[in-house]
């Protein structure tokens, strides 16, 4: 059994490690605009070397839209310090 993986499964493994790193982040309440943008990174990275994958795109609008919303809560309980 070979241990290679292709290109398009180590950008898509990246991609899952990028996003679990930001969910864990918003979990505990933190935003993660940075993570976003990294993740946002891979995306772009894999599109250019040809690689068009659902998974990834998934990955980011799920995070997009969790840290829209985490920073959302923030704002409402009052939290507009941070520069979200």
């Amino acid at each position: 059994m070979s241990d290679d993986i292709t290109e398009l499964q180590a950008f898509e493994t990246i991609a899952r490690f990028v996003h679990n790193e930001g969910q864990n982040c918003i979990m505990d309440g933190n935003p993660c605009p940075d993570i976003v943008s990294v993740l946002a990174m891979v995306e772009r990275l894999s599109r250019r070397r040809g690689y068009d994958s659902p998974v990834i795109a998934a990955l980011v609008d799920d995070l997009d839209t969790h840290n829209t919303e985490c920073i959302q809560t923030l704002r409402e309980y009052g939290d507009h310090d941070h520069g979200y």
